[in-house]
Parts: C-alpha cells; structure tokens; sequence
C-alpha cells in the first residue's frame, strides 16, 4: 500500500464525507426515502471516520492542526446526526 501523507488521508475522508452526504440529499429528494441510499451514506461515514482516526494515529497533532482534517470531522459528526435524525423517524413510520 502506497505510504499516504496526512493531507492524502484527509482529502479520501473528505470525499467519503461529501459522497455521503450527497447519498443522504439523494434519498431525502426521493419521495420515497430509500432505505439503501441511507445504509450506503452510513457507510461512507464509518469508512471516512476510519480514515480520520488512522490520520489521526499515524500523525498526531499534525492531523489534528489540519483545518480540513477539522472541517471534515465537524461534517461527519453533522451528517451522523441527520443520520440518526432520519432513522428514528424512519422506525416511527414502520
């Protein structure tokens, strides 16, 4: 496996938290709210979540000082709110 600097790592966390969050517009946009367009953005975050935290293990404070590194935490944290938000709302409606 290629040797990532910590910036690498924060950009692929990054994308994985931008993809999710597009999943969560996309089923939110559907009438109907797609199950699987959740079960996929979920798993996107717990993926950029993993990255985040190897960033954050292999490299420190140099991590930690990233603004991005930062912002994209800040979002994941946001995103797995809405998450949680749209699935007991969801179970409501089961």
């Amino acid at each position: 496996m290629v040797q990532q600097n910590p910036h690498d790592q924060i950009q692929q966390a990054t994308q994985l938290v931008h993809q999710s969050m597009e999943s969560i517009q996309s089923a939110k946009d559907h009438a109907s709210v797609d199950h699987q367009q959740y079960v996929h953005a979920n798993e996107q975050l717990r993926q950029a979540e993993e990255v985040l935290q190897h960033a954050q293990n292999q490299y420190g404070e140099q991590a930690l000082q990233n603004p991005q590194f930062q912002q994209t935490q800040e979002l994941l944290h946001n995103l797995r709110q809405q998450l949680q938000k749209i699935e007991r709302q969801e179970n409501r409606n089961f």
